[in-house]
């Protein structure tokens, strides 16, 4: 089964993520963490059994960069990671852009476009 990791503390926008992927495909399973530390307990109880991580860059407890230093160190598999975002700064993207994990930048909300484009070159 294709697992997605959705994290971000935004409900609608989790509401969102899980909405568009079951329209794109519906055998996909969606698992929500509010925040990076919530995602690292989830990959740690998975043993790292997700294929695609949709990640907000700002959250509170654990943001998107925090997350992505702790992935980067803790995984030698890591799953494929789509940043989606409100944030529009050069700087993010190029922070994020230094993890080879990182294979797309999208601004919120996630269009069902972006979302087929991350799911086709991902799982």
């Amino acid at each position: 089964m294709k697992r997605v990791l959705v994290v971000d503390d935004d409900v609608v926008s989790q509401m969102l993520v899980v909405a568009v992927t079951k329209r794109v495909d519906s055998t996909i399973e969606v698992i929500k963490a509010s925040d990076g530390l919530e995602a690292m307990h989830i990959i740690d109880q998975t043993n790292n059994n997700v294929d695609v991580i949709l990640l907000d860059l700002n959250m509170p407890r654990m943001n998107g960069f925090e997350f992505l230093k702790a992935y980067h160190q803790k995984t030698t598999t890591p799953a494929s990671v789509a940043i989606y975002t409100s944030s529009e700064k050069e700087e993010d993207r190029k922070q994020t852009s230094i993890y080879d994990f990182v294979k797309m930048y999208c601004l919120k909300p996630l269009h069902a476009d972006d979302l087929q484009k991350i799911l086709t070159t991902s799982l």
